[in-house]
């Protein structure tokens, strides 16, 4: 999908970890089920403590992260807002309805040889 570029200007500086860990979560569910879902980068840039939000991550620990956070929100529920380049602190607790597909999706294959 298309980000605008204040977006993308953000991701590439410091949130890139996210928009690439949750770009390929939507590619491996959309192979899987034939649906993209859009999906919460927010959420990682906020909630993934073994990551450092704004200030770089890594995708590894980002897929950990939602594999033991049981799935990710979707970017309607949890939208991008850290444009500015702080991240928020995390809501992710406050949203009640998160996609569980992409729990599904990854913990097949994800980490095998």
């Amino acid at each position: 999908y298309v980000v605008d570029g204040s977006e993308l200007n953000s991701a590439l500086s410091g949130s890139c970890w996210a928009f690439a860990t949750i770009s390929a979560i939507e590619s491996v569910n959309a192979i899987r089920t034939g649906q993209l879902v859009r999906l919460s980068e927010q959420e990682l840039v906020s909630c993934d403590r073994s990551n450092y939000g704004c200030d770089g991550g890594d995708m590894d620990l980002a897929m950990d992260w939602v594999l033991r956070n049981g799935g990710v929100n979707s970017d309607f529920n949890y939208p991008y807002t850290s444009a500015d380049s702080e991240a928020s602190s995390c809501q992710s607790n406050q949203v009640k309805e998160k996609p569980q597909i992409c729990h599904h999706s990854l913990s097949h294959g994800y980490g095998e040889q």
